[in-house]
């Protein structure tokens, strides 16, 4: 047990709306269940139904309250602006990468033609935190790669979901579902892409749209209906799941939870990054419109090999399951308090 944690965020996580939040909700119990103290430090405060007993304050009493902290957790780069508080109370931290935006960024740029100039002073500020840290973690080996010159104390801690009991059967399921926060811009775009290059193909199979926070010509697709209190429900019950995405970084909650599903997930290259689910035959995985189409067609008649992709997924999503990535984070813990440990013995002697 770790007699005090202190969190930093912007605000604490809504678990319904995207794989993000939740997965940081997932973070936060965690850490609950390990620290005699969890103290929470946040910019704005929202969500606080989702967490109504956890101790909240604002970032004006980090000075005081983080003294004597054993440890640091903080969500995302931009928290950075607090290191100076930390590093002058001794506190050892943790970054929690999320994604790599300044991947994500890049992607963005290459795609969209942005000019090199575009994120460059942002993508040097992220990278000094994550050499400051004293430990980062990554959602996958792919984002391990991305940062590890930077820093190499780095534990890959994934996107965690609970196995999902009671797979139905493809003849009690229908149709083509798509899950996302639009407040995410890669979502936004590459459902445009689908809509515009996939779904005049597949427009016969029935779609179902769902999400927070769509733009107008989202919300107008056949099928959308906007947020729901528990994507599982209509995950569990569509033949297909798509990820239709071009740019990005991090682990795709959405492929991640129609696996749990047994749903069969057609995704682009950048939807499977660190999964490697198309390599293992957990997902179809291409980004050429009329393979994705015809990926859709075929998951959503032929029940072999629609069965195959299910029982597959399955297998690669219970990796995630919290049984296994727990221990993995009390690994993590652990590592940075022995080092801290280790680093106040020396400077004793």
């Amino acid at each position: 047990m770790i007699d005090r944690i202190v969190v930093l965020c912007r605000s604490l996580p809504a678990r319904t709306k995207s794989s993000g939040e939740l997965r940081f909700a997932q973070i936060l119990d965690h850490l609950r269940r390990r620290a005699r103290e969890l103290l929470v430090f946040t910019e704005m405060e929202m969500n606080r139904e989702s967490f109504p007993h956890l101790p909240l304050y604002d970032m004006a009493s980090l000075e005081e309250k983080s003294r004597g902290a054993d440890l640091a957790f903080l969500e995302f780069w931009y928290m950075d602006r607090y290191l100076p508080i930390l590093r002058r109370n001794e506190v050892p931290v943790i970054l929690d990468s999320v994604d790599i935006e300044f991947l994500r960024r890049d992607r963005e740029r290459r795609l969209l033609g942005l000019g090199p100039e575009c994120y460059q002073v942002e993508k040097a500020r992220e990278s000094a935190v994550y050499r400051e840290a004293d430990q980062v973690w990554a959602v996958s080996a792919d984002d391990v790669a991305q940062i590890a010159e930077l820093n190499s104390r780095i534990t890959v801690v994934p996107n965690i979901f609970d196995p999902v009991e009671g797979v139905v059967p493809f003849a009690e399921r229908q149709g083509v579902c798509f899950v996302g926060s639009y407040s995410h811009q890669p979502n936004v775009d590459g459902l445009r892409w689908y809509r515009d290059a996939v779904l005049p193909r597949v427009q016969h199979i029935p779609h179902t749209i769902i999400g927070h926070d769509a733009p107008d010509d989202i919300r107008a697709l056949p099928g959308f209906v906007g947020g729901v209190a528990c994507s599982v429900d209509y995950v569990r019950r569509a033949r297909v799941s798509i990820a239709p995405l071009r740019y990005g970084a991090g682990l795709k909650g959405k492929v991640l939870e129609a696996m749990a599903c047994g749903t069969p997930v057609v995704t682009t290259p950048i939807g499977d990054d660190g999964y490697a689910a198309g390599a293992g035959r957990a997902a179809i995985v291409t980004d050429d419109p009329l393979a994705f189409a015809v990926a859709i067609e075929r998951l959503h008649t032929e029940q072999e090999l629609w069965e195959t992709i299910s029982r597959n997924g399955r297998a690669l999503a219970a990796r995630y399951a919290p049984a296994v990535v727990g221990p993995v984070m009390d690994a993590a813990l652990a590592e940075v308090l022995t080092r801290r440990a280790a680093q106040r013995s020396r400077a004793t002697r």
